[in-house]
């Protein structure tokens, strides 16, 4: 048997690290396109942009070409605490030691940048991989990692995406408490038991060569177009930090915000102080609709527990993941 596309259990798996990475700058767009004129869609993609510079533009330094390696340090340095920040994740030190290496090397001339096409490669290998040897107790750690406090959707058309933060009205304001939730968008919205069934399935069927070998083509196109989209949306919104990474690839640094921004489904949009303002407004919106309580006190945004959106991201991104993906980074890179 042949699958025509991934499964949807496998296309979300460990925090969407190949789901619709360019959801949230594009489908304002994809919408406008339908409903709305020229210039609507050039409001909202400048809309789009400025949310972008909010955060990552404002938020993260990136060191040049020929940069030293005391810039690189701080370039390494701001880049992991951009993340800690919004989602609690701690880079090993072996991991960031090791970055700043390749960053160093690959500022230098010494190693080429990665293009998107073949970091989306890249990581889709990574997850199938995950996924043949992933125990019960991580499937358990998956499903636990996407039980969200909430969602936010419109009363008439459940499957409309909702753009991650834009917290719709109140009354629109919805808490599934025997549910997870795979997408911030709202999308792959299942039980646990049945998340946790559909991988165990999935990881008894890629055992077999035949149906590995069925998968790997559609799916590293799928990841390759997906982080592509990603990357140019940054170009866009940035283009003298992310411009280059569009034209001629990516550094490894600029690679593990992608790699992050995937697996966390957090679209690098909004400055910190700004997503503290957003889970608060959240937070009130959800006692306001259901009379529930959940504090955002001491919360991050995303990752493991985040109150705006929640993954497995100590699981997506744990030290041997990162580690794998800086080996195969560092190998495409060499020349």
């Amino acid at each position: 048997m042949r699958f025509k596309s991934p499964p949807l259990a496998f296309r979300l798996i460990f925090a969407g690290i190949v789901v619709s990475c360019a959801a949230f700058l594009t489908a304002r767009l994809s919408h406008s396109a339908v409903n709305s004129t020229e210039e609507n869609k050039r409001i909202w993609a400048e809309e789009a942009h400025l949310l972008v510079r909010a955060g990552l533009g404002s938020e993260v330094t990136l060191a040049g070409v020929n940069a030293g390696p005391d810039a690189v340090r701080a370039s390494i340095q701001s880049v992991t605490g951009f993340i800690r920040e919004r989602s609690g994740l701690n880079l090993d030190k072996s991991a960031t030691d090791r970055l700043a290496k390749m960053e160093q090397r690959t500022l230098n001339g010494e190693c080429r940048r990665i293009t998107p096409d073949e970091l989306g490669s890249l990581f889709a290998g990574v997850v199938m991989e995950r996924i043949q040897n992933i125990s019960d107790a991580e499937l358990e750690q998956a499903a636990d990692g996407f039980a969200n406090v909430k969602i936010f959707r419109p009363p008439a058309q459940s499957n409309q995406q909702i753009s991650s933060g834009r917290a719709l009205p109140a009354a629109k304001c919805t808490r599934l408490p025997d549910k997870i939730m795979l997408r911030s968008t709202g999308q792959g919205i299942m039980s646990k038991e049945e998340f946790i069934r559909q991988e165990r399935d999935l990881r008894a069927r890629l055992q077999s060569p035949a149906m590995l070998a069925s998968l790997v083509g559609p799916v590293r196109q799928e990841a390759a177009k997906l982080i592509t989209a990603r990357v140019d949306g940054f170009a866009e919104a940035l283009p003298g930090q992310w411009g280059q990474a569009r034209r001629e690839g990516l550094t490894p640094v600029q690679a593990l915000l992608v790699v992050y921004s995937a697996a966390s489904d957090d679209r690098l949009c909004y400055s910190t102080a700004q997503l503290g303002q957003m889970m608060k407004r959240s937070e009130t919106n959800l006692k306001e609709a259901t009379g529930i309580t959940v504090s955002s006190e001491g919360r991050h945004a995303y990752g493991s527990g985040g109150y705006i959106f929640s993954t497995p991201l100590g699981l997506a991104l744990d030290l041997r993941t990162t580690s794998r993906i800086l080996d195969l980074i560092e190998e495409r890179s060499a020349k």
